[in-house]
């Protein structure tokens, strides 16, 4: 990236989407930009993007465990846990 974000020692993105984490704990991207830019594009392999809403800038940098999986959008659910909101996040955010 050419603002030189690098993300934690030891934290890896997801490489693919992948059907099977139900239930998994993951960690949306620190950089709001960037997880906006995700949000806005379809994923790859995926139909249709998830969009963004700005209540989602809340997410970054947090940990989630995966309440639902979307093929369409290679995404998952997320419910942030203060407002029991739920949004659809792409798997590579």
């Amino acid at each position: 990236r050419a603002d030189g974000w690098r993300p934690p020692a030891g934290w890896r993105p997801l490489e693919r989407f992948d059907d099977t984490l139900d239930g998994a704990l993951v960690r949306v991207i620190p950089d709001r930009d960037e997880f906006q830019r995700l949000c806005e594009r379809p994923a790859p392999g995926a139909v249709e993007a998830v969009e963004w809403c700005d209540d989602m800038e809340a997410m970054c940098g947090r940990h989630y465990a995966i309440e639902a999986v979307y093929s369409n959008s290679c995404g998952y659910e997320l419910t942030k846990s203060d407002t029991d909101d739920t949004f659809a996040v792409p798997f590579d955010a």
